[in-house]
């Protein structure tokens, strides 16, 4: 920002690792805070780096060349079992406690819903751990990480929309209407407590407002927890209010063209687009009878499909 006037910029755009989701929200208020417009001044891109290797060589992409591998390639060539990925066990990394809790709560759900997505078995520890993973572990953390307003926060003691919705997503799996152990009780207990707090911070515009704006990243968030959970996002009152629900929310943001703003108003926002399609994915999953956006039970390689 103090640069500006010695290397003007219309548009600043940080790409983030996957595990930053929640700085989202606080940089965003940043850019606003500076005078600036979250979304158009300031983008925000979470991503991972990929190398594709092909005998042992590093393959050189070009869209112009036309030598582009699609996602359907590469399950094809090397199937959908993250254990054995390449001959790689990439569930090997989620065997130590302690180093999945140094990344907070973004940490833990996202290592839950991993193991969750295939049904993973839990990997065999390495002898330096002190604190193997279990999936009660992982439970334990997000019942304990839940504040007195029902919801969760990746800090502070206010409920946030955003990293509530991502825990009742991966609590999701483990709710039972009637639980019959003493851990489906308290999951229920505690998704019960999530989603009325949920409700609660739904705005009269049936969306929802995080670091002091009403954003369309938090509405797919919540849609794409309300579909884990069985819940109508259009259709179950506690989400709609003023005759609004949070999907009508959602596609008030959708930009000419395709994709979504950040903000009302704004210009096509890479992170809200990715968002967005994935809680329209969810819903369509959803009301078509089909597993939640990370249920992956149902995913087989293209050439299975093919096959059959």
């Amino acid at each position: 920002k103090r640069h500006r006037a010695e290397n003007p910029a219309d548009v600043a755009i940080y790409m983030l690792g996957a595990d930053h989701h929640g700085y989202i929200g606080r940089m965003m208020a940043m850019c606003e805070a500076f005078g600036d417009k979250p979304g158009e001044n300031m983008q925000i891109l979470i991503g991972q780096l990929v190398n594709v290797m092909k005998d042992g060589k590093a393959v050189r992409m070009s869209k112009r060349a036309g030598n582009v591998v699609t996602i359907d390639d590469l399950t094809d060539a090397i199937g959908v079992d993250a254990s054995d990925f390449a001959g790689h066990d990439l569930t090997a990394a989620l065997d130590d406690m302690d180093y999945i809790e140094k990344q907070g709560l973004s940490g833990v759900i996202y290592a839950l819903l991993a193991l969750d997505c295939r049904e993973y078995e839990l990997p065999e520890a390495a002898g330096s751990v002190k604190r193997p993973v279990s999936r009660e572990a992982l439970i334990e953390y997000l019942l304990d990480a839940q504040l007195d307003d029902g919801g969760w926060a990746y800090s502070g003691d206010t409920a946030e929309p955003d990293m509530t919705a991502m825990t009742l997503q991966a609590l999701a799996g483990y709710y039972a209407e009637n639980p019959a152990t003493e851990l489906e009780r308290n999951v229920k207990k505690a998704v019960d407590r999530g989603v009325d707090a949920l409700s609660a911070m739904q705005s009269t515009t049936g969306g929802f407002v995080s670091y002091g704006s009403l954003n369309s990243e938090s509405a797919s968030q919540i849609i794409i927890a309300l579909t884990a959970l069985g819940i109508d996002p259009a259709q179950d009152t506690r989400f709609v209010k003023n005759g609004l629900s949070v999907l009508d929310s959602l596609c008030s943001f959708y930009v000419d063209g395709g994709g979504f703003s950040h903000t009302s108003g704004g210009k096509r926002d890479a992170l809200a687009t990715v968002q967005g399609y994935c809680a329209l994915a969810a819903y369509y999953r959803f009301t078509g009878g089909e597993t939640a956006l990370y249920d992956l039970t149902d995913v087989t390689p293209a050439s299975a499909e093919k096959a059959a």
